[in-house]
């Protein structure tokens, strides 16, 4: 054994830096979109979709459940309520819940051109919930076009509003804290400070899932309106608050 190998026994090659928090989320949530993507192909009718691309703005944490499966029930309640889609025939958007109307939302990107390529005018609209229990919102070619495409009607629920508005408001406070103190470490106690006061009494329970025993810092992974539970995810390293949803990602 030469001299260099010794070494390199001795000393190995360091792993790869941990890509940041928001580079993973990001690149996990694209993973599963692709995925739905296909799911959606083979099995809704060819009606409206060629989608060639998804784009993330202001996603929160984990939100893997816009690509669930199946279609057998048609729902009518949304179930998980930290994002929602936007859906043209060329791209897919994912949005934040920040207490906007879901159609609106979409509608606004529409007209600002950032949906269809050449298109600035928003075309009708539905907000569908898929089979996993998320909001997409579809251009609406008739009343049925929910049911065209394998999903529920959705007409609203109180509770969907104001967690995505809650939530958007802590993330807005945790941001401040860390342009003033540089301490991007968000606590389950931080959430539960600037959460609690507008949702507990309102019924809202917290679930906490550390992932690994050791992690301290945390992100809203799931809202579920129906149980009216807000999961905490622990993330790895000293940054875990996402995106600002004032600016993005």
């Amino acid at each position: 054994m030469d001299e260099l190998t010794s070494l390199r026994g001795l000393y190995p090659e360091p792993a790869p830096p941990t890509p940041p928090v928001t580079q993973r989320h990001r690149e996990t949530l694209m993973t599963l979109i692709a995925e739905a993507e296909q799911n959606l192909n083979d099995r809704r009718p060819p009606v409206r979709r060629k989608r060639r691309a998804a784009t993330l703005v202001a996603v929160p944490a984990l939100v893997g459940l816009l690509a669930a499966a199946g279609w057998a029930t048609l729902r009518r309640d949304a179930t998980e309520a930290a994002a929602f889609a936007c859906v043209g025939e060329d791209v897919t958007t994912i949005l934040p819940n920040d207490g906007t109307p879901p159609v609106e939302a979409c509608k606004a990107l529409w007209e600002a051109g950032r949906m269809d390529a050449g298109r600035i005018a928003a075309p009708p609209l539905a907000a569908c919930v898929s089979d996993g229990g998320t909001i997409e919102v579809i251009i609406a070619e008739s009343d049925s076009a929910c049911d065209a495409g394998g999903m529920g009607k959705w007409t609203g629920q109180d509770d969907y509003a104001v967690v995505g508005a809650a939530v958007r408001e802590a993330r807005v406070s945790l941001h401040d804290r860390y342009q003033a103190t540089g301490n991007g470490c968000a606590t389950v106690q931080d959430w539960q400070e600037r959460l609690a006061p507008r949702l507990v009494d309102a019924g809202w329970t917290f679930e906490i899932d550390r992932v690994e025993p050791d992690r301290r810092c945390f992100d809203v992974g799931y809202l579920e309106p129906v149980k009216k539970r807000i999961v905490l995810i622990g993330v790895p390293g000293d940054f875990s608050i996402s995106c600002d949803p004032r600016t993005g990602c």
